[in-house]
């Protein structure tokens, strides 16, 4: 092993999927043996989900606290993982003192993170090693910049049980999950809807979940009215989301960019059947490639989804297949998998 001591940042915390991913990576991580400390860079309520698991979160002020004591601090450990690009800057000063890599979390959204967010080119560029989420990820990141060491650490889900409660209604309910921005594509799947005969958009609910950032609310105002759409907010509560998302029929991603895409994961987790855009890194959980479907394309969207509602076997029969494919690749027991192999390259610098 590289040291029993192992430090992840993550730029927040929040309830979103990097602080989401930072807390799934220290679980299996101390399952394997080591001890985990967090930091991170803002402090939020999803602190409170790392306490309940038993890690004490660290606030730091960064760059004010940079000093000898943080670095004596940083002298502790072997290893750093530092999640997303907005943690660039502290990672650069991190691996000075400690084996470091950046873990990716974004794609081909990168340069424009950089540049409407303060994110410093040069500290991005400089890091000497680097993950990311997926092989779409990795693609999108090495058509802009060159950077060296770039390994792939996809993304797992566990496993979750929930009761499967029959339901009186016949509508085919389809769900979108993920913040409400122009990124994640609601506006295609509205304009798909709207493509439906009007019998056939009687017959239809779509479920959307997720926060509207305050930089979104007229993208969200603009899209959110529909009569087909049941708009359910955030939800925090585990059970809850898991409990609606087993009422659905059909999972939808429909974004311009997504490096993975963690409702992907767990809609196959959950037998799901799901259309997905080319630009989803994890349509690697999709096993029929005829449901994974150009960007920004309305029309297909709408003819996958009247295929579902014509052929309503197909649920359960895409559902089983991709969860098959979840097993094989988004598995806990894959992700460990690949997180010793990252760790090993790390300490033989391969």
């Amino acid at each position: 092993m590289i040291s029993k001591k192992i430090l992840l940042v993550s730029f927040e915390m929040t309830y979103s999927g990097s602080p989401v991913a930072t807390l799934k990576m220290a679980r299996v991580l101390r399952k394997m043996g080591y001890q985990v400390d967090i930091w991170t860079l803002n402090e939020g309520p999803f602190a409170l989900e790392f306490s309940r698991d038993g890690f004490e979160v660290k606030n730091i002020n960064f760059p004010a606290d940079a000093g000898q004591e943080l670095e004596d601090l940083l002298s502790e450990y072997k290893l750093c993982i530092c999640h997303t690009i907005f943690c660039s800057e502290i990672a650069c000063y991190i691996q000075r003192i400690v084996n470091t890599v950046l873990y990716i979390h974004e794609a081909g959204n990168i340069s424009d993170l950089i540049d409407d967010c303060d994110i410093n080119l040069d500290d991005f560029l400089n890091i000497k090693r680097y993950w990311c989420v997926s092989e779409y990820a990795k693609e999108k990141i090495l058509e802009k910049y060159s950077l060296n060491k770039l390994d792939i650490l996809p993304n797992y889900v566990d496993r979750y049980l929930v009761d499967r409660k029959p339901r009186s209604d016949t509508k085919l309910r389809l769900c979108i999950a993920g913040t409400v921005e122009y990124r994640k594509g609601l506006d295609v799947v509205v304009k798909a809807l709207d493509l439906l005969p009007e019998e056939k958009q009687e017959c239809v609910e779509l479920h959307v979940i997720g926060r509207i950032p305050v930089w979104a609310e007229s993208y969200a105002s603009d899209n959110l009215n529909h009569k087909c759409i049941q708009y359910h907010g955030e939800i925090q509560d585990v059970s809850t989301l898991f409990d609606l998302y087993a009422s659905m029929d059909l999972f939808i991603v429909a974004s311009r960019d997504e490096s993975c895409s963690l409702v992907a994961l767990e809609a196959a987790m959950l037998k799901k059947p799901l259309l997905v855009t080319e630009n989803t890194g994890a349509k690697y959980v999709v096993d029929n490639p005829k449901m994974i479907l150009k960007t920004e394309d309305e029309r297909e969207l709408a003819d996958g989804i009247m295929n579902f509602m014509e052929n309503r076997s197909l649920i359960s029969y895409e559902g089983n297949k991709n969860y098959k494919r979840y097993k094989r690749k988004a598995s806990l027991r894959n992700y460990k998998k690949q997180l010793k192999h990252n760790i090993y390259k790390i300490k033989f610098s391969l």
